[in-house]
């Protein structure tokens, strides 16, 4: 479904380049031969008006609207040329191309490149502002396929040389055949090497394409004509009076370069050569499908017609020129090959996949030598073509009617496609209830258009939304779509705009909901050839309320404080509300009632009830009763604990809190101690420190006593810890030569030991120390013995 579609500044017969950032706006590059305005925007080119002059370049961001958001010049008084561009997960954008010097990149100018046109790469950030650029001297005949990059955004770069070296020691690749070979390279984010990879001298490569899954994977594919050898990998290539055909390769990589699998493809006629038997692109799905589009032509003598593919699977040229799309499973194995049109392929222009697996080739198609129109085609993962949108230029006198340039998409289906027209050209909407969207311009121009999954806007089909829910933890959460389609329907849920693995189903069922299941839900169903979007519904789930700990029965001499508490859990917001003898307490709504001065009224059985979203609990009644005087007291008065202190472990600096719950004879008084001896001031029923020191590890516990008897807590163990230090590294990967140095914050005046261990388990004292000093220094001459180590610091 077409968004819009503007005309861009520039000149329609060259070559633009589109990408696509987080935010849905779109970078274009291309060639600069005059000065150009993107909206307030001018960039100025080092030619002048002269347009027979050098060409320059430029790079500019568009906004989701259509509007310019900055444009900037890369410039040389000699030769620039831009030839691919590629926007990274952090909106960072990464310009290829050639260059001689001198060459200006906004603050960064190249000054020497030894009289030569070098390949460059430039790294410019979501502002526009050039980051770094890196240039490759010495090689003739280079070129850059499109940059890709990993989960880290290292860069994947890959192409071709001819002759010379490439990248420098130790990563430096050398060609001395004159003719051109492949190669692969994976650079940091500041584009630093940090593996390259090239095919054996001698073959012959050409047409090379790339793409990488989320695993950090590279596809690399081509075309070659004689034995293809990269690596350990070798493929066979014809011999005798067809030497000249070319063959189709497909090469899989890890993340660290190593090769794990190649694929050459077969063609039935030696006069399909390399220079138009050619895969044009590479994409990944999220199930780590390869799919490869690229045109093979139909041959010049009998019987005319070629056929291509890869081992059983082929498909027969039916035109001029036609276009072809393949899928490989992640072991290397070829799905299906499918043909893209029965009309005449003139170029593919772009393949990309979607987070639905759905295959986006954007193609030029020709009648008669003329591109008439050029075509977006859908495919599934099985190869059945979805739908297709048309480009339509009008003009009938022209030579050239319509090209794409490129196709740039996000992985919501969110797309841009850059090209350029002759007079006027339409975008037509497929639905009758939408207006086409028309540019009329000057005789050569580019344009931009922006598009959606066609996600129909009158939802005819869909005749039951799913809903929004607030729903118990524990309990199961369903939701529901219903549509009425002729055909079949295909349902996909989404989580967070996040595919939802398996959930292909009108039906989502969550047999038991946690907390972590809330979030946003909505279902795409492609019915009809239309992929339609359910309603984004919003879904809570929620901790039903539970009491942690209560009392169950209190005895209080009148005239004495009352003071009845309970811990409650749950999602909040929780609202809580007490009851005494089954009447609402006005004004009693938090967890702890203190009454300074009971009376006998304030006798009798008390609860509350907690409540939130999802659902209400009632902590245990508790019986008060209110004496008059101590002779008629029960004879079981002495204190009781209910709730003992518990076990403590706290960073250094860190605040912490031991606590006990009494039930008997009010009032209560306590003494809390460490390490058996008395704590000055500490007489409360809790004990806080809001800043421990390594002296506050030890044993507590506390004292309570009333006038009947006298308890003694449990005793907690409090563990103040300068820091937890971890290091992990393979065995002998790293050459300690005298030992692996620590240094630690500790209390000074205080004992500790240095203890390590391999699990967190068993701990091993490596030394006992008295610190001095607020920094303690430590060498373990053994760590080059170890493979993992935990260090802590405790006092004894």
């Amino acid at each position: 479904m077409w968004n819009w579609a503007t005309s861009l500044p520039g000149y329609a017969n060259y070559a633009y380049y589109a990408g696509i950032d987080s935010q849905t706006n779109a970078l274009i590059a291309g060639p600069l031969i005059t000065n150009v305005t993107f909206g307030a925007h001018q960039v100025i080119s080092l030619g002048g008006p002269d347009t027979s002059a050098f060409f320059n370049g430029f790079l500019a961001k568009i906004s989701p609207a259509g509007s310019p958001v900055w444009a900037v010049a890369l410039q040389s008084t000699n030769q620039l040329t831009v030839s691919a561009l590629a926007v990274d997960s952090a909106d960072n954008i990464v310009v290829c191309g050639s260059c001689k010097a001198p060459a200006i990149f906004g603050g960064y100018t190249l000054t020497d490149t030894g009289g030569k046109e070098c390949p460059f790469i430039a790294k410019y950030g979501p502002d526009g502002i050039v980051l770094w650029v890196k240039t490759f001297e010495g090689t003739s005949n280079r070129s850059f396929s499109t940059p890709k990059f990993d989960a880290a955004n290292n860069i994947i770069l890959a192409g071709t040389y001819a002759r010379g070296t490439l990248f420098s020691p130790p990563h430096q690749i050398e060609n001395l055949t004159g003719e051109p070979i492949a190669f692969l390279a994976k650079l940091d984010t500041s584009g630093n090497p940090i593996w390259v990879r090239s095919a054996e001298p001698g073959t012959l490569n050409s047409y090379i394409c790339t793409a990488v899954d989320s695993a950090g994977q590279t596809y690399l594919g081509g075309t070659y004509i004689r034995d293809f050898t990269f690596q350990t990998l070798s493929l066979p290539a014809r011999t005798g009076s067809s030497a000249t055909a070319a063959y189709a390769f497909l090469l899989k990589f890890d993340s660290e370069g190593n090769i794990l699998w190649g694929r050459h493809g077969t063609n039935t006629h030696r006069t399909i050569n390399q220079s138009n038997f050619r895969p044009l692109g590479l994409a990944v799905d999220p199930a780590g499908r390869a799919y490869m589009a690229g045109i093979f032509p139909r041959s010049t003598q009998a019987p005319y017609f070629a056929t291509v593919g890869f081992g059983s699977h082929t498909i027969t040229s039916t035109n001029i020129v036609s276009g072809f799309v393949a899928q490989f499973e992640p072991d290397g194995e070829l799905k299906w090959i499918q043909a893209l049109t029965q009309e005449s392929v003139n170029e593919v222009k772009g393949i990309i996949a979607d987070r639905n697996g759905h295959i986006y080739v954007a193609t030029e198609l020709s009648g008669n030598f003329v591109n008439e129109y050029c075509q977006l085609f859908r495919f599934d993962c099985n190869g059945q073509r979805i739908n297709q949108q048309r480009i339509i230029g009008t003009d009938s006198t022209a030579w050239n009617k319509v090209y794409v340039d490129g196709l740039a998409m996000l992985p919501n289906g969110r797309a841009y496609l850059v090209g350029n027209y002759t007079y006027e050209v339409i975008f037509p909407s497929g639905d009758s209830r939408r207006p086409q969207l028309t540019l009329n311009d000057r005789y050569e121009s580019k344009f931009l258009a922006s598009l959606s999954p066609r996600i129909n806007p009158y939802p005819s089909s869909i005749y039951l939304q799913p809903t929004n829910q607030t729903v118990a933890a524990g309990k199961p959460l369903i939701l529901n779509v219903g549509a009425a389609c002729l055909g079949p329907i295909r349902y996909q849920w989404y989580k967070n705009e996040e595919l939802i693995p398996n959930a292909t189903n009108a039906l989502l069922t969550i047999p038991q909901a946690t907390v972590a299941d809330s979030g946003s839900y909505y279902a795409t169903l492609l019915t009809c050839e239309d992929l339609e979007q359910s309603a984004a519904v919003t879904i809570q789930v929620l901790d039903i309320p539970a009491v942690v700990s209560q009392l169950s029965e209190v005895e209080v001499m009148r005239g004495q404080p009352l003071e009845l508490s309970f811990t409650p859990a749950g999602t909040p917001p929780l609202n809580i509300q007490w009851y005494r003898n089954g009447t609402l307490l006005p004004g009693a709504v938090a967890p702890i009632i203190v009454v300074i001065n009971a009376q006998a009224k304030d006798a009798g059985l008390y609860y509350a009830v907690i409540t939130n979203l999802v659902g209400k609990t009632t902590n245990m009644i508790a019986r008060v009763t209110v004496y008059d005087s101590a002779a008629v007291l029960p004879h079981v008065r002495s204190p009781q604990i209910i709730s003992q202190p518990q076990d403590i472990t706290r960073a250094l600096g860190n605040p912490f809190q031991l606590q006990v719950t009494v039930y008997g004879k009010n009032p209560f008084t306590y003494q809390w101690y460490k390490d058996d001896q008395p704590l000055l001031n500490a007489t409360n029923r809790t004990y806080s420190v809001n800043s421990a020191l390594g002296g506050h590890t030890g044993e507590y516990h506390v004292v309570v006593s009333n006038d009947i008897d006298t308890v003694t807590s449990r005793k907690a163990s409090v563990l103040i810890v300068p820091a937890l230090l971890t290091s992990v590294w393979p065995a002998g990967s790293i050459n300690f030569t005298q030992g692996l140095p620590l240094s630690l914050e500790v209390s000074p005046g205080t004992s500790y030991r240095l203890q390590v261990s391999s699990d967190l388990s068993t701990w091993t004292t490596l030394h006992t120390f008295l610190s001095d000093t607020a920094l303690f220094n430590y060498l373990d001459t053994q760590a080059k013995n170890r493979t993992r180590a935990f260090y802590r610091v405790i006092s004894p």
